[in-house]
């Protein structure tokens, strides 16, 4: 018998897996994207330096909700990447 008839997964364990995998990439990718978001509107944020007008007040607060929401999101990813992607342990990621 050869060794990867072995080692080679059954058939609903191999969709296990590939989901796995593509869950993993989606979350990598997410992630990438996030801090390309970040990266962007620290910038934005930095050039528009003191928020002088009504105008910039806006922009800086909605740089700064940006902000706020790419990094809260990278944060769950980092819980989902700490606690597994298996499902065994229920973590309710969004919550705590």
């Amino acid at each position: 018998m050869d060794i990867n008839d072995l080692i080679k997964p059954s058939g609903n364990n191999q969709d296990l897996l590939w989901d796995t995998f593509r869950y993993e990439q989606i979350l990598e990718e997410t992630e990438e994207d996030l801090l390309k978001d970040l990266e962007y509107y620290n910038k934005k944020l930095k050039l528009l330096g003191s928020a002088g007008t009504t105008l910039d007040i806006s922009i800086a607060t909605v740089y700064k909700a940006h902000i706020k929401s790419i990094k809260r999101l990278l944060d769950v990813i980092n819980k989902i990447k700490k606690h597994g992607l298996d499902g065994s342990r229920q973590l309710n990621i969004f919550h705590e």
